[in-house]
């Protein structure tokens, strides 16, 4: 049987840009030019924190497993798409193998995640 999530320990925490607020005006149309809206995760040492799943066809933030130490941790959410860890894009890596690839790189590891 093939799992379709995935969970990897140690961590540590880098925000590039915040979460917008959900509520209030909604803008009446997005201009194309901008960009989506990134946190990174520098995963340093100890449990990360996060369990992955394969969801249209990206690897995204399946829960929070609540092991993690890292300020900031907290802003992620399940469905948040992890593209890219140490300039290693993950958009033709399997889930098993981005999780591998992760577990054996050498810490600090630098995480790129596409808030929703």
């Amino acid at each position: 049987m093939v799992s379709t999530y995935s969970d990897i320990d140690d961590s540590g925490l880098v925000v590039r840009h915040q979460r917008q607020p959900s509520g209030g005006a909604v803008p009446s149309a997005p201009s194309p030019q901008l960009p989506l809206p990134e946190l990174w995760v520098r995963w340093s040492e100890g449990p990360l924190g996060i369990t992955f799943k394969r969801k249209n066809g990206q690897i995204v933030v399946s829960r929070l497993t609540g092991s993690g130490y890292s300020p900031g941790l907290t802003q992620l959410r399940p469905g948040d798409w992890l593209v890219s860890f140490n300039n290693q894009s993950t958009r033709n890596l399997r889930l098993g193998e981005t999780m591998e690839l992760l577990k054996r790189s050498p810490k600090p590891v630098d995480m790129c995640f596409i808030v929703q």
